[in-house]
């Protein structure tokens, strides 16, 4: 993460940390770079987005829902140390991890190493079966929530945020135009009825994930608005192989199955969907890390 001054050239304070930059803004609000004083530990701190922190009802469920994504603890997962408020600023204390986003390593224009796709997507996917184990669901899984850090080792980050988003009244289908580029990861479920969706929801958003990376094109291109609404519910994809015709229909058969429309045709489990991306890379002649710990 590169970490640069404030866009109005003054940085926050927090108590107990001390700002060092401003790394950049997502759908909840905005990331910093921090020393938590007390420890002289480097976090990333993200603040609650002013609109939604006035909602006092969605500022108890980020709390809650951030509380729950602090139990987990998967090496795949970004850590989630600690959340708090002062004077009304809600923020989060987070791992900080050195690594561009696959959103940003796929905007580089060049075709992404099977093998990486592979790896990665394997990781991602042992982190949400870790998650679901535990009963908590992602809900937005997208190259621009995977953070590639030393080592090619994937980061998934926003752990029970798209939640209390939901919740605020910013629609995660209508708030800013925040999902024009993010629709084309939601489940079909999620767009009709965002709070009825499970893990299911996760493995079709890292299908969806996985489809861009391997073809080089979001699963719906060229389409937007109402029109890529439709799409997302309605059509299929398209096919990664007439995108870029070296992709192993090993590995195409694994996206299909991932972003079926009926969430009963999907991998029933992340770990499904892990287990058979590190079996095709396996097979594929890929190098295969061992399992993460329990």
């Amino acid at each position: 993460m590169e970490t640069r001054a404030d866009e109005e050239g003054e940085l926050p304070t927090f108590p107990g940390f001390e700002v060092l930059g401003w790394v950049g803004r997502g759908g909840m609000g905005r990331i910093y770079r921090a020393r938590q004083t007390a420890i002289d530990r480097v976090v990333a701190l993200k603040t609650l987005h002013p609109g939604l922190a006035a909602n006092a009802r969605v500022a108890r469920r980020f709390l809650r829902e951030a509380r729950l994504a602090a139990r987990l603890d998967h090496p795949n997962i970004v850590a989630l140390y600690d959340a708090g408020e002062d004077r009304g600023r809600f923020y989060l204390v987070l791992e900080f991890v050195e690594g561009p986003t696959l959103e940003a390593l796929m905007a580089q224009g060049r075709p992404l190493p099977l093998g990486l796709v592979l790896d990665l997507g394997r990781q991602v996917a042992e982190a949400l079966a870790h998650a679901a184990d535990r009963g908590v669901v992602h809900r937005d899984v997208k190259p621009g929530n995977i953070l590639v850090a030393a080592g090619q080792r994937a980061k998934l980050a926003d752990f029970g945020l798209a939640r209390a988003a939901d919740e605020s009244g910013f629609s995660r289908i209508t708030r800013d135009g925040a999902l024009l580029g993010t629709l084309h990861y939601v489940a079909p479920e999620q767009v009709v009825a965002a709070a009825e969706v499970d893990g299911r929801a996760d493995v079709y958003g890292l299908g969806a994930t996985l489809f861009h990376a391997l073809s080089g094109r979001p699963p719906f291109a060229g389409r937007a608005g109402a029109d890529l609404v439709r799409a997302v519910v309605d059509l299929p994809p398209g096919a990664i192989r007439e995108a870029r015709a070296e992709v192993p229909e090993a590995a195409a058969a694994i996206v299909r199955r991932a972003m079926a429309k009926d969430p009963e045709a999907r991998y029933p489990h992340a770990g499904a969907m892990a287990d058979e991306l590190r079996a095709a890379a396996a097979r594929l002649g890929f190098p295969v890390s061992p399992p993460p710990r329990a």
